[in-house]
């Protein structure tokens, strides 16, 4: 496990290399985001938010425009999803929500507790339409340790009837 300050390290150069459009970083950061463990996972999203008097860890909101969302790297826009601002965060997961990667489904399950309203909504409603067993191997885990918090505990119970439902409509066709 990372150290805080290894985390917003990391964290910071992926999102320098996501403004840049850099390959090789954003593979790396593709591979780490995809590869930790629901909490690790969680645990990054949390430091990547929180406040820090040396600047976001992120960068500048400003510097996350609909150019950058739209590179054809899957890590963009998951590091986008965690940034500070909540702007950045919404337009980030209307990138995800167009996204078929596996690194999509996690960072959009992360979401599903984010505070502003129209995030926390658009996620939940995008995690609940991605109901296919290898979507379910990237969500699931997220969501378990989700509903041990407030925001999004809910979402587990929804997701699993959406999953059930989708694959006995499968079955009967």
């Amino acid at each position: 496990m990372l150290s805080p300050a290894q985390v917003r390290s990391r964290l910071a150069d992926a999102a320098a290399a996501a403004l840049r459009a850099e390959p090789s970083t954003l593979a790396v950061a593709e591979g780490w985001l995809s590869s930790v463990s629901a909490r690790e996972l969680l645990r990054i999203d949390s430091y990547a938010r929180q406040f820090r008097y040396d600047g976001p860890t992120m960068g500048k909101a400003q510097n996350w425009t609909a150019q950058v969302l739209d590179r054809p790297f899957p890590a963009v826009a998951a590091l986008a999803s965690m940034h500070q601002d909540g702007f950045v965060r919404g337009r980030a997961v209307a990138v995800l929500a167009r996204s078929r990667e596996p690194l999509s489904d996690r960072a959009l399950a992360v979401r599903v507790t984010d505070h502003v309203g129209v995030v926390h909504e658009a996620a939940i409603h995008e995690v609940l339409r991605r109901a296919t067993p290898e979507q379910a191997t990237r969500i699931v885990p997220l969501l378990n340790r989700i509903e041990q918090r407030g925001r999004g505990s809910d979402v587990l119970s929804r997701y699993l009837h959406a999953l059930i439902a989708a694959h006995l409509d499968t079955a009967a066709g």
